[in-house]
């Protein structure tokens, strides 16, 4: 499957598994939201029960009380006011028959000390709706009824949409009916609920995260099974490039050696056999570069210790490499400040890691290429080799010395390579303990640093450089 379906189908998973975690949380949260309101109620209820069972009592029997010396006060009030003041009044009436029941009631106590047995919260609040509120003249008939039931909001105290119905409490004096909703608001309902559903949010948020984490990294896993496929691919195509061209010459070459006219003409002969013997040099040095580091990958790279005399050693490796391009159009800058410096290591590990970076210098240096090697002590040798390229960007140096890779500046030239050079350079140069970094800006060439560490390896540790 492409990327682009790829991730798009992980996301709406994710976002399927993200709905189907909040539909449950939230499933949950209604399920103890109900057990909740059951396991009060029940208390409310047992509350009730010992009021009428202790006292005889509904807790609410001294508020109605209170209200009879002051129902014959609301009805002079109202008696005595204006038609056009009577809804004043009658907003007055109800707020304070509303204290009354705040202020006189005896229930809350009690269902505190239910509520304290049962290790539950005792913060909650009580509400009241008032459905009837009349007082009432001669013969107990109801003189002035006053608006209740919604129509005023002093007929409404606490929030009774999360509230729980205890009853509806009736009561009848000598100037008065009154009839009321009593409902109990517990503050931290959502508090509590959340509290214990903590395992569940929990669990849904490590599933999300674990989804995504595997996601993040399945796709991490599949980017870069991709990058190595694709570089598998680049380097079989060109080393078949590679092996198909010299292999057609040679295949010519021969071919032309058999023709008796050439023979009899010693000079095309020769000519011949030299383009033979070129073309097998070539094809060897490729088989046996991927073959050194199938080897070295397989069974380590040991590094055979000796003494080198770091100034002659570079020397001679930078006049070979003059000689092996003396004609072409080449400039090869040295500068050697190691002085008489030694070092152990393994000459030939060393002389391969310099001339990969001298060829790749080659390579990428342009038509007119500039390669300057320099070298210096400190605590170990240093050689750079630097070279006027088009340079690297950010991407290239951080991959530059990845298997099989050839930055941009290598396809795009067509230049030969199988992207093991720089790679090869890299392992044989840990194996001596040390490093080679890249330094590198698009358009203004790199340069290559190889570091080899002043202290020698022992054989033990040099045989396990990899």
């Amino acid at each position: 499957m492409k990327p682009q379906p790829l991730i798009v189908f992980s996301f709406l998973g994710m976002a399927l598994l993200a709905v189907i975690q909040f539909y449950f949380v939230r499933e949950v949260y209604q399920l103890k939201s109900r057990e909740f309101d059951l396991q009060r109620q029940s208390t409310i209820d047992q509350a009730l029960e010992e009021l009428d069972r202790r006292y005889g009592q509904t807790g609410f029997d001294s508020v109605f009380y209170a209200m009879e010396p002051v129902a014959y006060e609301w009805y002079i009030m109202c008696d005595t006011a204006a038609l056009s003041g009577l809804p004043v009044v009658y907003n007055q009436i109800i707020s304070e028959a509303g204290f009354l029941i705040r202020t006189r009631e005896n229930f809350t106590p009690v269902l505190s000390i239910f509520l304290a047995r049962q290790n539950q919260e005792t913060d909650f609040h009580l509400g009241y709706i008032i459905r009837e509120f009349s007082l009432l003249g001669e013969g107990n008939q109801p003189d002035f009824e006053l608006p209740v039931a919604g129509d005023e909001p002093e007929t409404v105290f606490g929030n009774r949409s999360s509230g729980l119905y205890v009853n509806t409490f009736r009561a009848e004096g000598s100037r008065f009916r009154i009839a009321f909703d009593f409902f109990v608001d517990f503050t931290y309902k959502r508090k509590i609920i959340y509290r214990s559903m903590m395992a569940y949010f929990l669990l849904g948020v490590f599933s999300i995260l674990a989804v995504g984490l595997i996601f993040i990294i399945t796709i991490r896993h599949w980017h870069k099974q991709k990058k190595l496929s694709d570089l598998k691919t680049d380097f079989i195509n060109r080393i078949t490039h590679d092996l198909k061209t010299p292999l057609a010459t040679i295949a010519v070459a021969s071919e032309s050696l058999l023709d008796k006219q050439v023979m009899t003409d010693p000079a095309r002969v020769k000519s011949l056999s030299e383009v033979i013997f070129r073309q097998n040099r070539y094809l060897s040095g490729r088989i046996n570069q991927v073959l050194d580091v199938s080897f070295q990958e397989h069974a380590g790279i040991r590094p055979n210790i000796r003494e080198i005399k770091v100034n002659e050693f570079l020397a001679d490796l930078v006049n070979d490499f003059r000689k092996q391009y003396e004609g072409k159009d080449l400039i090869v800058e040295e500068e050697n400040l190691a002085r008489d410096r030694k070092l152990q290591g393994d000459p030939v590990m060393l002389t391969t890691v310099i001339n990969n970076l001298l060829d790749n210098a080659v390579k990428y240096g342009g038509e007119r290429p500039v390669i300057r090697v320099r070298s210096w002590w400190r605590e170990g040798w240093y050689v750079s080799v630097s070279d006027n390229g088009p340079g690297m960007d950010a991407d290239d140096r951080q991959q530059v010395f990845r298997k099989f890779y050839r930055g941009g500046a290598g396809r795009a030239s067509g230049s030969e390579g199988l992207g093991l050079g720089l790679y090869q350079a890299k392992q044989l140069a840990e194996a001596h303990g040390g490093s080679i970094t890249v330094r590198s800006r698009p358009g203004k060439g790199s340069t290559f640093i190889i570091y080899i560490p002043q202290i020698p390896l022992t054989h033990e540790n040099s045989a396990g450089g990899r």
